[in-house]
């Protein structure tokens, strides 16, 4: 009697791993657990999405005075969107030549280590920003490596 039990004990441990076994007994299979697993991990994605999103949005809609910059670094803005960044002068006076022709008040930004940031234009809000950096990325003439400089990163003379 004593084997009987065991016996069956061990058939039933052994059987209840197996998939037809637990989808008989109406439990979850291995292809519903990683089915689930995936749909889980999804879900945090998309929430940890929305949060990030959410936290952008509160952080620009936060009524802030508009910050000025000392005079000796000449710049009012917080983010400027660089186009270029050069090392000789005279590449720097030609985009900025360049950019003036189409309409746009460029900033020349000096750089502690010797580069010259070209700057498109200047915005209070990172969000501001990165809306323009998109639409520049739409243009069919857009240079080749368009960022955001933040002047927090205090890179600039």
């Amino acid at each position: 009697m004593k084997r009987l039990f065991f016996l069956c004990l061990i058939l039933v441990c052994v059987l209840s791993g197996c998939d037809r076994i637990r989808g008989i007994l109406g439990m979850a299979t291995s292809g519903d657990i990683e089915k689930a697993r995936k749909e889980l991990t999804e879900r945090a994605a998309a929430q940890r999405l929305r949060d990030s999103l959410e936290a952008l949005k509160i952080a620009d809609s936060v009524a802030r005075p508009a910050q000025v910059y000392p005079a000796d670094e000449g710049l009012e803005r917080r983010y400027y969107i660089i186009v270029g960044s050069f090392k000789r002068e005279k590449n720097s006076a030609g985009m900025l030549a360049f950019l003036k022709k189409q309409g746009y008040e460029p900033v020349k930004i000096p750089l502690k280590n010797g580069y010259d940031m070209v700057a498109l234009c200047g915005y209070d809000t990172y969000s501001a920003a990165r809306t323009e950096v998109n639409k520049i990325e739409q243009q069919e003439v857009c240079p080749y490596d368009v960022w955001i400089y933040d002047t927090e990163q205090k890179l600039h003379k």
